[in-house]
C-alpha cells in the first residue's frame, strides 16, 4: 500500500528551468540512506522565478506522481532548496538573561535568542532564509564559536549571520507546494547546501570559495570560519555546453545532449579520435574539444565572479577552491580547468549509494543540514508512537563522514548589512 513519509524519512526538493529533483532519505543510527530519488522535466520556472504558476504546479505534481508510482511513498513533506538570486547577508545579534536554576545555559535559552534573531527587521521585500550563529558571548566577557550548552552565565548574547532572498521567490514556490499538498519543513540556500553536502566542519574553517556547477547556473560563495559570507551566480552550466555543441556541430538539442553525456571525457588527450559518424565527422575527441572551448570561456566567467567574492569578503591569496555539482560527473573536466587556470581545485562529490549523479548534491546537503541543526526535532520524530522500534541515538556532533569523499518575543535586535556592494 501507499505510505506517507515515515517519521525517520526526510525529503528535499530543488528546482531549475530544466529539471525538478527530489530525494527521500532515511536517518538511522547516525547514518543517512537513500530511499527514493526522482528527476522530472520542469515547466513554468526560469532563472529562479516561477513564470507560469499552473505549469509549475503541474511539474511538481508529476514529480510527486513519479515517487508514488516507483516507491509507493506519498511525498507530502519536504525541505526546500532555494536559488540564491538576490541573496544578501546581514549581521544580527540578540541577548537574553539566563533565568534557569544555577544560571546554566540550556537549549531553550539558545532557541529563544535565535527566535529573536530570526525576527530582526530586514527590508520589506526580503525574507530571512536562515540565521547562523557566529559567536556566543557570556556575560560580555567569554566568547565562544561553539554552543555553550551547560555553561554558566547570567546573560548570553548570540551574534549571527542572516541570509535573505527576495520574498516573492519563496512565496511563489511555496504556493505551488501547498497546491500539491506538500508541507514545507524548512528551507536553505542552494550554495550553502552544496558546500555542506561534501564537507565536514573543518573543511570550511579557513577561507574557501565554493563553486557549484549546475545544469544551467553556477553558484559561487565565500566561506570563512565555517560561515557563508556572501554568494553570487553566473548563468552557465552543463546546458550551455550542450547548446554550444548543438550549434557548432549542427545537431538538434537532444542529440547534442546524448552525445555530450556519452562522449565528453573532459581532456582532449584522453579522448579517442576514431570517427563514429562519418557524415558529421564526429569522434570522441571532436566532441570533447568543442565542449572544452565553451567550458574554458565559461570557467573564466566563473573565476571572475569568484575573484569578486574573494575581494569583497577580504580573503587572502591562500583561499582554497571547492568544486561540486554536475560537471563533476565527467572525469578529467575539473582537472583540465585546473591546468588551464593554474588554480588547484578541490573536487568533492557526494558518495551516497544511489546518488552517483551529482545533480542531487544540493538536496542531499539540505537534509544533512536539517539533521545537524535540528537534533531535538529529529529526536522527537523518532520518539513518536509510530517508531518505538527505531533506535533513537541522535548525535549532535560530526556525522556522515563515511558518506563523503576527502559538512518568547525578541527585544532589542540590531542588524547591519556587512557585505553589501
Amino acid at each position: 500500500g501507499v505510505i506517507s513519509m515515515e517519521k525517520n524519512y526526510f525529503g528535499a526538493i530543488e528546482f531549475s528551468s530544466l529539471y525538478i529533483t527530489a530525494i527521500i532519505m532515511s536517518y538511522h543510527n547516525g547514518k543517512l540512506s537513500l530511499v527514493a530519488r526522482a528527476k522530472v522535466n520542469s515547466e513554468g520556472y526560469s532563472n529562479g522565478n516561477v513564470i507560469d504558476p499552473d505549469a509549475f504546479a503541474k511539474s511538481i505534481a508529476n514529480l510527486k506522481l513519479e515517487i508514488l508510482d516507483k516507491y509507493k511513498i506519498n511525498f507530502d513533506e519536504t525541505l526546500l532548496v532555494l536559488p540564491n538570486n538576490g541573496h544578501k547577508t546581514y549581521s544580527a545579534k540578540h541577548k537574553e538573561t539566563v533565568m534557569t536554576q544555577g544560571r546554566i545555559i540550556n537549549q531553550d535559552i539558545i532557541n529563544k535568542i535565535i527566535y529573536g534573531i530570526k525576527h530582526a527587521p530586514v527590508p520589506e521585500n526580503e525574507m530571512i532564509v536562515d540565521a547562523v550563529p557566529a559567536l556566543y558571548t557570556l556575560d560580555n566577557v567569554k566568547q565562544l564559536r561553539t554552543s555553550p550548552i551547560n555553561q554558566q552565565a547570567s546573560e548570553l548574547r548570540i551574534d549571527a549571520n542572516l541570509h535573505t532572498i527576495p520574498k516573492t521567490i519563496f512565496l511563489n514556490i511555496k504556493h505551488a507546494l501547498d497546491v500539491n499538498g506538500i508541507k514545507l519543513m524548512g528551507q536553505y540556500l542552494n550554495c550553502l547546501c552544496g558546500a555542506i553536502a561534501v564537507t565536514n566542519k573543518y573543511d570550511l574553517e579557513n577561507s574557501c570559495i565554493h563553486i557549484d556547477i549546475g545544469q544551467e547556473v553556477t553558484t559561487i560563495s565565500g566561506f570563512s570560519k565555517d560561515l557563508m559570507n556572501k554568494s553570487t551566480f553566473v548563468n552557465f552550466g552543463i546546458d550551455n555546453l550542450v547548446t554550444y555543441l548543438s550549434t557548432q556541430l549542427t545537431l538538434d538539442k537532444e542529440e547534442a545532449r546524448h552525445l555530450f553525456e556519452s562522449y565528453f571525457v573532459g581532456n582532449v588527450d584522453c579522448a579517442c579520435d576514431v570517427i563514429f559518424d562519418e557524415s558529421k565527422g564526429l569522434s570522441e575527441k571532436k566532441i570533447t574539444w568543442t565542449a572544452l572551448n565553451r567550458l574554458c570561456n565559461g570557467f573564466y566567467e566563473i573565476l571572475d565572479a569568484a575573484e569578486s567574492i574573494k575581494a569583497s569578503c577580504g580573503y587572502n591569496d591562500d583561499v582554497s577552491y571547492l568544486i561540486t555539482g554536475c560537471l563533476n560527473n565527467y572525469e578529467n573536466a575539473i582537472e583540465e580547468m585546473s591546468a588551464n587556470t593554474q588554480i588547484e581545485f578541490d573536487k568533492k562529490n557526494v558518495e551516497v549509494i544511489g546518488l552517483e549523479d551529482q545533480i542531487y548534491t544540493n538536496v542531499y546537503g539540505a537534509i544533512k543540514l536539517y539533521i545537524l541543526q535540528n537534533p531535538e526535532e529529529v529526536q522527537r520524530r523518532f520518539d513518536s508512537e509510530e517508531n518505538h522500534d527505531v533506535t533513537s541515538n541522535i548525535p549532535t556532533g560530526e556525522i556522515f563522514d563515511k558518506t563523503v569523499r576527502n559538512n518568547s518575543k525578541p527585544t532589542g535586535s540590531k542588524f547591519k548589512d556587512i557585505f553589501d556592494d
